[in-house]
């Protein structure tokens, strides 16, 4: 987990950040979860950072932050996806 992280922080690509997120999800570690979607949503490009944004908006609706979750899954349903 930890190799994962400073990976993401030296360079934030989209796998490294989805392999983290799975990390974080599968120990049900909450906080440190939603602090590395939060970021993930604010280094990456749009397009790259769409899961970021969805996962963001599942783990707020898991907290109970409903507000929060619509939001973000709004920006991730607006975002124009990236070309293949």
């Amino acid at each position: 987990m930890r190799c994962f992280k400073k990976s993401f922080e030296l360079n934030p690509c989209e796998d490294v950040g989805i392999l983290l997120s799975d990390v974080y999800f599968s120990l049900d570690l909450l906080k440190e979860h939603k602090e590395h979607l939060t970021t993930a949503t604010k280094t990456l490009r749009k397009s790259a950072g769409l899961w970021a944004w969805v996962r963001l908006g599942m783990l707020h609706l898991q907290t109970g932050e409903t507000n929060k979750a619509v939001n973000c899954l709004q920006y991730a349903t607006r975002t124009p996806k990236p070309d293949p």
